[in-house]
């Protein structure tokens, strides 16, 4: 099997001044790996190499550092606030995409974005792209939110890499940091041409822009080999299709960091996008559920939301480990204590959840949601199943499966 993977690390405007850079690696079952190091480019220029260099190849993944769904008018989009809260921790920004105003020339309706999409005729489905036989795929990518988990060093010193020479900001040590950086993580998945080419970069005495976006180019290069190849727990899906989403490369660190973040914020994680918040049910739409928790000195009701979205990603992490959530835990993963008007709220999620499992051929998150006392699930989850009239010892070998199904599951 032939695999193309390329790293674009493109200018997000039509600035021949200015232009991007792209690499790609040829990955061949019968043949020696063909490396193209990473040379400067115009959009057009970028969409003939993509054409030119993967002809002939059975699967194509293009990963481009460059917002590739931006429906948002103005402000900025979901997922760049999840991006957001990891880079401000390294006292970074996140500079946010949106169709109007400043970002018209790089997301309004002519943008040279577009025009590449459209020439490359690539498909927008990351979880897709990483198992797939054959097909070529575009996914976004961001190397700032992808070095704290590449670099450890970046993460445990607390602050990111200021490497671009263009930058006010610019530290000269980083420039190497990152270069020998990216060299190790190429040694470690046996990219023996990347690494030659990176501790090159790492020579550059007083590098220029253009040096940093082949070095950003073959950032992009090794997460999109990643995706495909390297263990799924290595890897982060954020947002979705609909909204805007970026895929890249996490640590144990950097993804506690953006899984909780998302659980605060309501951002889907490793998750389609075409299910259990869309079109369920012979069309019927999943209410938003609201979460009716007491009030301030007992005053009443305050409500609440407790995103499915959210929901569903804070189970699956629990699935991958096996292990169950109490109730309280739940509660406290939503700002909440537990209460009655919680409770009550959290199990009209948990059906809608357990609908969506259904849909998808999925086994039962809602399982792995017990009393803290009895280490069971409600019995509202045994009723489901049909088997409310059990005894224990059928209760206890019921949930089990059911737990070890979520475990062994693919979530991905």
């Amino acid at each position: 099997m032939r695999e193309a993977f390329i790293g674009f690390d493109s200018a997000w405007t039509d600035n021949r001044r200015n232009p991007g850079a792209i690499c790609a690696l040829i990955v061949d079952d019968d043949q020696p790996s063909v490396f193209h190091p990473p040379s400067l480019v115009t959009f057009d220029q970028a969409a003939e190499f993509v054409l030119r260099t993967t002809s002939g190849c059975d699967y194509v993944l293009i990963a481009i550092d460059q917002p590739t769904v931006v429906p948002n008018e103005h402000g900025m989009r979901p997922v760049e606030r999840l991006a957001a809260s990891l880079i401000s921790k390294l006292k970074g920004g996140v500079q946010p995409a949106r169709r109007s105003g400043l970002g018209a020339s790089m997301f309004g309706d002519g943008a040279p974005i577009w025009r590449f999409l459209g020439r490359i005729g690539a498909t927008q489905d990351p979880m897709a792209a990483r198992g797939a036989a054959a097909g070529i795929f575009v996914m976004e990518v961001f190397p700032a939110l992808a070095l704290p988990a590449i670099i450890p060093a970046i993460w445990e010193r607390g602050h990111g890499a200021k490497y671009n020479p263009k930058a006010r900001l610019f530290r000269p040590s980083d420039w190497p940091l990152v270069c020998l950086g990216v060299a190790a993580h190429a040694s470690a998945i046996g990219r023996l041409e990347i690494v030659r080419f990176a501790e090159s970069l790492a020579t550059v005495a007083a590098p220029k822009k253009g040096d940093q976006d082949r070095l950003d180019a073959l950032i992009c290069l090794l997460i999109g080999l990643g995706w495909r190849h390297l263990p799924t727990e290595e890897g982060l899906f954020l947002g979705d299709l609909d909204s805007g989403y970026i895929v890249t490369p996490v640590s144990p660190d950097t993804r506690a960091s953006l899984v909780a973040a998302a659980l605060r914020q309501g951002v889907p994680v490793d998750r389609a996008w075409t299910r259990f918040d869309r079109e369920i049910d012979a069309g019927k739409r999943i209410p938003a559920v609201v979460v009716v928790a007491d009030g301030p000195l007992g005053k009443g009701p305050v409500p609440a939301r407790v995103e499915i979205d959210a929901l569903r990603s804070l189970l699956i992490e629990r699935a991958k480990t096996g292990s169950p959530i109490f109730y309280g835990e739940v509660a406290a993963a939503f700002d909440h204590r537990w209460s009655q008007g919680f409770g009550a709220s959290l199990k009209v999620a948990l059906g809608a959840l357990d609908a969506g499992n259904l849909a998808g051929g999925e086994p039962r998150l809602m399982c792995l949601v017990v009393n803290a006392r009895s280490r069971r699930p409600g019995e509202g989850f045994f009723e489901l199943l049909g088997e409310g009239a059990a005894g224990d010892d059928r209760r206890r070998k019921v949930l089990e499966i059911e737990v070890s199904k979520c475990a062994g599951w693919r979530w991905d």
